[in-house]
């Protein structure tokens, strides 16, 4: 009776820890990488596991899930929570042929942009609704401005999609600043970013527009600790060209 009671106590500690870790980790897939399904999968596992959430339900239902059926769903739910494998390795011959229709400008730009136009493509290596990520970028031929323009990854709301664009572009900014040190006499001295999203209009059709656009300078790049970018204030450092009215 006491090892039974034991085994209870046990498991009903275990489903705190993990119940506690999973909702944790919801709130951070949100914030950080805002995967949505992620989210979601991780906030049902929270549920399945958290002994007031199942107390709450089987007072509600009646009806409460069996150890394996908890145990099963679980692991179903572990599925969506695990990010997807890189997409080289799952399609390496895909993603070859993809990469080469992509626009490519390293064949345009100066030799010494040669490896910021790389970086670029690497960074914006993904699909964005069946669509590739990089729209386009240029490179200036005396290599000291950069354009680029790229899909913007659509999330729950307006809010979280604008703030999906905010870290796109800090990350943009990072890739081709870094990329271009300014220990080089032929760096790049402004970067623009340029972020289009699908917008419906009053008859319901959804139309790919520019949405938000901004623009950096080395000067100010040069100052900015990179390691925080996320937590910076970037209204304040660089300069917004456009704004969609739906995004302010």
């Amino acid at each position: 009776m006491e090892q039974e009671s034991g085994k209870r106590t046990l498991w009903h500690w275990a489903s705190w820890i993990w119940g506690v870790s999973f909702l944790f980790f919801a709130v951070m897939t949100l914030v950080v990488d805002s995967r949505v399904i992620a989210t979601l999968a991780a906030l049902g596992i929270a549920a399945l596991l958290l002994p007031p959430v199942r107390a709450w339900t089987h007072q509600k239902t009646g009806y409460s899930l069996p150890v394996w059926g908890r145990v099963l769903a679980v692991v179903v739910l572990m599925v969506a929570v695990v990010p997807p494998p890189n997409e080289t390795a799952r399609q390496p011959q895909g993603q070859a042929v993809e990469k080469a229709e992509r626009p490519r400008a390293a064949a345009l730009a100066p030799p010494p942009q040669a490896h910021v136009a790389e970086a670029i493509e690497d960074l914006l290596d993904r699909d964005i609704g069946g669509k590739p990520e990089l729209e386009s970028y240029v490179i200036t031929p005396d290599g000291k401005s950069v354009r680029v323009i790229f899909r913007a990854n659509q999330q729950w709301t307006t809010r979280l999609t604008r703030r999906g664009i905010e870290r796109k572009m800090a990350d943009i900014y990072e890739c081709i600043f870094t990329a271009s040190p300014s220990s080089d006499p032929a760096g790049i001295n402004v970067v623009e970013a340029t972020a289009l999203y699908a917008i419906e209009d009053t008859y319901g059709n959804a139309h790919e527009t520019m949405v938000y656009q901004t623009r950096l300078t080395r000067a100010k790049a040069e100052r900015i600790n990179w390691e925080q970018k996320y937590l910076l204030s970037w209204d304040r450092l660089w300069e917004r060209t456009f704004m969609h009215q739906g995004f302010r």
